[in-house]
């Protein structure tokens, strides 16, 4: 069970989010893509059912290996479970506000893959989506990024109506 505050509790669910109410969430497809020799799932998370399926101390583990190989990201230093219960409870706020959804490359069991697609909340940046990509280091070269960042644009396009996508790189990566 993840508390997010006093007020809020969101439980992981217990079937994967493609097998629930038909493949429907909150109104959207949830659709899933297999990568058939690599056994790779690839679901759009628009309410963070997807995202609430692995634990903080996955997020975490996912998010260390990016630190282990010197990668910059947003943080440069080891996430541990509570850091990344903080950091599920903002994304869980941002999805009801409409702001954040995520596509997810998994593979039943581990996080292997990360498109981030959000927007701004100002209102002269509402068409303007900006994506976060992150892919585990041995699961790189496969398609998997490539698949992810498809995703992440049709979800932008789709669900956030946007006219303006930004991919920002940093140069070490």
């Amino acid at each position: 069970l993840l508390k997010c505050s006093k007020t809020r509790s969101h439980k992981p669910l217990s079937t994967p989010p493609s097998m629930t109410n038909n493949g429907i969430i909150n109104g959207f497809k949830h659709q899933t893509f297999k990568i058939i020799m690599s056994a790779v799932f690839i679901e759009e998370d628009y309410d963070g059912s997807l995202l609430t399926t692995f634990s903080p101390k996955q997020w975490a583990e996912y998010i260390n290996t990016f630190v282990d190989e010197g990668a910059w990201l947003t943080v440069r230093t080891k996430q541990t479970p509570q850091s990344e219960t903080c950091w599920m409870c903002e994304k869980l706020k941002a999805m009801e506000k409409g702001l954040v959804a995520f596509v997810i490359a998994h593979n039943g069991e581990d996080i292997i893959g990360v498109c981030e697609v959000r927007r701004n909340s100002a209102d002269v940046e509402k068409g303007v989506v900006n994506f976060g990509l992150s892919v585990r280091k041995e699961y790189r070269g496969q398609g998997i990024g490539t698949e992810l960042l498809k995703r992440g644009i049709r979800v932008a396009k789709t669900h956030f109506n946007a006219h303006l996508l930004m991919i920002e790189v940093m140069a070490p990566n």
